[in-house]
């Protein structure tokens, strides 16, 4: 079973919904007729999981065609560097004895690793390896508002 349609939902379904709508000189019968078929069709699609997801990825890829690409470039051409990842605990709560032990290399720190490349304005772009095996191909400039695809090898 769905959940119950949001209130914003059922408000704009009954604005628009012929058989209640009163036509006046702004909206026609036609007009709400559209507008409560478009209602329809966004809560069918919302309220379905599956057809949701399939909806969310071909925005994803609208977006990424709408978004100016200033560089396409493999990783091969990119430099890897391998940074320490910062913990997010706090050392004063555990006390020395922990300190001491994550010094003596008992808990080496995780590597994080990030592919850099040079952008005209001097600064850099960056993506982490996790962001581009999760599939991520498209990174904005941290100094601009240029981007960068990672293409496959050419």
């Amino acid at each position: 079973l769905l959940p119950p349609p949001p209130s914003s939902y059922t408000k704009t379904h009954s604005q628009a919904h012929t058989s209640i709508t009163t036509p006046n000189h702004e909206q026609t019968k036609e007009k709400a007729s559209a507008e409560f078929q478009r209602v329809q069709a966004a809560w069918s699609i919302l309220g379905d999981e599956k057809r949701r997801e399939e909806y969310d990825k071909e925005l994803e890829r609208q977006e990424e065609v709408s978004l100016s690409i200033a560089y396409e470039v493999s990783l091969s051409e990119m430099t890897c560097e391998e940074e320490e990842e910062e913990e997010e605990d706090d050392d004063e709560d555990r006390g020395d004895a922990s300190r001491n032990s994550s010094e003596e290399g008992a808990n080496p720190r995780p590597k994080l690793i990030i592919y850099t490349y040079p952008c005209r304005c001097g600064q850099l772009f960056e993506a982490t390896k996790e962001d581009i095996l999760e599939g991520c191909e498209i990174f904005s400039c941290m100094g601009c508002s240029l981007n960068l695809k990672i293409v496959a090898k050419r």
